[in-house]
């Protein structure tokens, strides 16, 4: 589509205003009414002069009249495709994503909403006019960003990042046009209504992973193999780390940031304020600088409390607080996982660890225990024990019930049939 084409499609929907333009009324007004200066070139041509934004361009036509027609024409050239500039739909989601950096929003979500434009508009949409983008549009580019999609459709959790990004766009080119021409958009796109018509095309799921709890038969294994890896100090260390986690159902990135400075023995609690952060750096442009690997606020509100500490939980701190003594590392600033060297990656490294010991403790490949099961199992283990509900999720950190009611306390239907037929077989 030719920029005529753009541009009568603008006026057809009055979203473009003929007699708008980028420049200065002043500009306009030397444009319009500046008496041209021809002159004739040796080589029998005719020579005008184009004033442009970056200044004004030499152009030439074969009688006077060609020249002035010329001149005129580069001007609109120009005037058309710096007023399209403006809001193509990359230059207004640069400026939404640049609002968002001064929003102060959590560095990850910048960094999540980056990848997820990247992932889906950055080669697509990118150049679409926002000012000829409808419900229909929308739509038809959402419903292909499914199906698109490798295994054909998407969950719901990632086509909402999708939803954030085009809708966050748009709104902000509608509150732009508002303030710079002092009326509404005509025609505004109903999201509300977008989303059912894609739902209606495609599929759109929530993923139902059948999760079953560690049974205490696997964290006795898992406990076996810690306590017996005395070779290897960094190792025991990291493996204590996730017997603590048997205890407390921390969040890996606020084990792997927690100090000894956190641990009051006095008062038997853990003091969480702080998690680890892994994000990009940024210029003043928005762009990426490097990433950085350090401590920042828990993902919610909820997230700051204090988590009482068991005999269990108390045991495994006093193993961390005897061993980081006699190796010389003890440091009230110190992490509770550190073993002798820096880890720029803590929360991998304990990944890693907590794979190993799954594998070493003869753990069924099938079953693949993870930082976060080990978490729910926490809820799963307090729930069947009679916690209420809206304990379990302060001791989590949650804002909401029903986040703990709904993912975090999963089956354990086995080891309750196990215990039944041992009582009577």
């Amino acid at each position: 589509m030719d920029q005529q084409e753009w541009l009568q499609i603008g006026i057809d929907r009055g979203i473009i205003d003929c007699k708008n333009s980028i420049f200065s009324e002043k500009e306009n007004m030397i444009i319009e009414n500046k008496e041209r200066t021809v002159t004739l070139r040796k080589d029998g041509r005719y020579m005008c002069y184009a004033y442009l934004a970056s200044g004004r361009k030499a152009v030439y036509g074969k009688t006077e009249e060609k020249a002035i027609e010329n001149a005129v024409k580069r001007e609109n050239q120009e005037r058309f495709e710096l007023e399209r500039q403006k809001y193509l739909f990359g230059f207004c989601y640069k400026k939404w994503f640049m609002a968002k950096l001064e929003s102060k929003i959590r560095p990850q979500t910048t960094d999540r909403i980056e990848s997820t434009y990247n992932k889906y508009f950055a080669n697509d949409i990118k150049e679409l006019d926002i000012r000829t983008l409808d419900s229909y549009m929308a739509i038809d580019f959402l419903v292909k960003c499914v199906d698109g999609s490798p295994k054909g459709r998407l969950t719901r959790k990632e086509f909402s990042k999708i939803m954030q990004v085009i809708r966050g766009t748009y709104q902000l080119y509608c509150d732009n046009y508002v303030l710079e021409n002092n009326k509404q958009v005509k025609d505004v796109i109903v999201w509300d209504t977008v989303k059912r018509k894609v739902e209606e095309k495609c599929l759109l799921y929530t993923p139902r992973k059948k999760e079953i709890a560690v049974s205490g038969t696997e964290q006795n294994a898992i406990r076996e193999v810690v306590l017996k890896d005395e070779k290897f100090i960094d190792r025991r260390i990291l493996g204590l780390c996730w017997l603590l986690e048997e205890s407390t159902g921390l969040r890996i990135g606020e084990l792997a940031s927690l100090t000894w400075k956190d641990i009051d023995f006095e008062n038997e609690v853990i003091y969480i304020s702080k998690t680890v952060c892994k994000y990009y750096q940024r210029d003043s442009d928005g762009n990426r600088i490097k990433q950085i690997y350090g401590t920042g606020k828990p993902k919610t509100e909820h997230g700051v409390r204090e988590i009482p500490l068991t005999d269990k939980a108390l045991k495994v701190l006093n193993q961390l607080l005897k061993l980081q003594k006699e190796c010389g590392w003890y440091n009230k600033e110190e992490l509770l996982c550190y073993s002798g060297r820096r880890i720029k990656d803590v929360t991998n490294a304990l990944y890693k660890n907590l794979r190993r010991i799954s594998n070493m403790a003869g753990i069924e490949q099938d079953k693949h225990i993870y930082p976060h099961l080990l978490r729910k199992t926490v809820a799963t283990n307090l729930h069947d024990a009679g916690m209420s509900t809206r304990d379990i999720a302060d001791l989590l950190g949650h804002s909401e019930i029903g986040v703990t009611e709904q993912c975090y306390i999963i089956s354990t239907e086995l080891e309750k049939k196990r215990k039944k037929m041992a009582a009577v077989l």
